[in-house]
């Protein structure tokens, strides 16, 4: 039981961090870089914390489903 929260916890962390890789990549592509609104650091942070809490989510609801096949 203890070893499903830590891996639950795990993938939780494995995702907000693939979330901060995929946020950072995108505000520094091109296309995101000409949009005006995006060129503002608090809307910066608010798109990466945004892909951090989704891809935590994600990775934290779908975790059991993943440590069953390892």
């Amino acid at each position: 039981m203890m070893l499903k929260k830590i891996l639950k916890s795990i993938f939780a962390i494995i995702g907000i961090t693939m979330g901060y890789i995929i946020g950072v990549a995108i505000l520094k592509l091109p296309e995101a870089k000409s949009i005006k609104q995006l060129s503002s650091s608090v809307v910066s942070v608010a798109v990466i914390i945004f892909f951090c809490l989704l891809f935590g989510i994600i990775f934290y609801i779908i975790s059991p489903k993943l440590y069953k096949g390892i």
